[in-house]
């Protein structure tokens, strides 16, 4: 019998010693490498192109909207305080 396995990766960009962002993303291959560079480039070009962070849910959100194939977003500040945000709950 065949196993089908479900693979999701995590990645964690550090935007500023302030912010950092962990990205939870369902993979459809083990190619976490190429998939985690994809997002930290998507959150990077965001943020970095002047788009205001009016809150941590917001910038979820927009965030949830560029990267395809979210579960979770994880918006934290430096003493590690946030918030989740599921794309579907559990």
């Amino acid at each position: 019998m065949s196993e089908v396995l479900l693979i999701e990766s995590m990645t964690k960009v550090t935007v500023n010693p302030n912010l950092i962002i962990r990205v939870w993303r369902e993979e459809e291959s083990g190619d976490f490498e190429s998939s985690q560079m994809e997002v930290r480039e998507i959150i990077l070009n965001h943020i970095g192109s002047g788009n205001p962070i009016f809150s941590f849910l917001s910038l979820a959100k927009d965030i949830i909207s560029l990267i395809k194939r979210i579960n979770a977003i994880e918006i934290l500040d430096k003493n590690g305080n946030g918030c989740v945000v599921y794309v579907n709950w559990p």
